[in-house]
């Protein structure tokens, strides 16, 4: 007699959150080793791929190589996290009659397939040395990518599918409001971007390699820091609009204080000859104050659908029963 086999599963949605929480952390991970490999001028320490070097597949015991190897090896417990939490999501339980997670689905799958657009691009990277239109898309699809596991851990702590809020209800402009927050700090991620692409750290210096860079600093740093300063009115503004919600006030005070982390990092770097380390900090708070803004926004842009509907069936008092409303 042939033995059944089962597939782990369904999963329970607390789970999918811890999977969609780890894979979300390796996402802001991977910006931070990638941004030292940039800032400590490793970009072409192993300067093939997907090898180190053409007679070696991993790098000797050097500085730049092994920054730059630690960068891609990274990649590897970021996919498995991604794919973990996409199996789990996929295979998450749900009431009876109620339709699969579609939100969850679409964004894991999102993800996992982001990872290996990354891993395309990182590949290009480096066939043809480090070119900074290469480089600026690479970091933005990070950025994307940050923002999408965002939304899976958001709807991995909801019991029913998420949804836009829609229709002209208080919900739907607090959407809109939440949208052009995070727009406006997009933008000033692109500015920061093009800065640094326009900068000293051009992401080959310790391996001796000449890299094209755009001619924008002035122009860059100028919009990156006004940017920066009119978010910091903008969250100014509406931490004093939503003070009488204690959820939205403890998530827009955090905001808050990391982007007036933000600012003063970026204030030390300008004013200091941007010295890599304090850069590196900057484009790490960079990436977590990207991941809060998305979870702000996400909650406010969305809301749960309703649950499934499901008849009650109520059992007829005993006649034994003492009814205080007849008595």
């Amino acid at each position: 007699m042939a033995m059944r086999r089962h597939s782990p599963g369904p999963w329970s949605l607390l789970a999918a959150r811890r999977a969609t929480a780890v894979a979300l952390a390796l996402q802001w991970w991977i910006v931070v080793t990638g941004a030292t490999v940039r800032l400590t001028g490793s970009g072409l320490g192993c300067p093939n791929w997907p090898t180190c070097t053409r007679t070696r597949p991993v790098p000797q015991l050097e500085q730049h190589a092994l920054i730059e190897f630690l960068n891609r090896m990274t990649t590897t417990p970021t996919l498995l996290a991604a794919l973990v939490s996409l199996w789990i999501c996929w295979r998450v339980a749900r009431p009876d009659g109620a339709a699969p997670r579609r939100d969850l689905r679409i964004s894991t799958a999102l993800v996992v397939g982001g990872i290996f657009v990354q891993a395309a691009l990182g590949a290009l990277t480096v066939i043809l040395e480090l070119p900074p239109e290469i480089v600026a898309v690479h970091f933005l699809v990070s950025i994307s990518l940050i923002a999408t596991a965002t939304f899976a851990w958001v709807a991995a702590g909801s019991t029913t599918p998420l949804r836009l809020a829609r229709g002209r209800t208080p919900a739907a402009v607090r959407a809109a409001a939440a949208g052009a927050m995070l727009l406006l700090l997009l933008a000033i991620i692109v500015a920061g971007v093009l800065t640094t692409a326009s900068g000293p750290h051009s992401g080959a210096s310790g391996t001796g390699q000449a890299i094209d860079r755009f001619g924008l600093f002035s122009i860059a740093v100028t919009l990156h820091a006004r940017g920066a300063y009119a978010f910091l009115v903008l969250v100014v503004g509406l931490t004093w609009l939503r003070a009488r919600r204690r959820e939205a006030i403890r998530d827009l005070g955090v905001l808050l204080t990391l982007v007036a982390v933000q600012i003063t990092l970026g204030e030390i770097q300008y004013r200091n000859g941007l010295p890599w380390q304090v850069v590196l900090a900057h484009v790490a708070n960079a990436a977590l104050l990207w991941l809060v803004a998305s979870r702000i926004a996400i909650g406010a842009m969305t809301v749960a659908s309703p649950g499934p509907r499901t008849s009650v069936t109520v059992a007829p008092a005993p006649a034994d029963r003492y009814d205080p409303v007849s008595a």
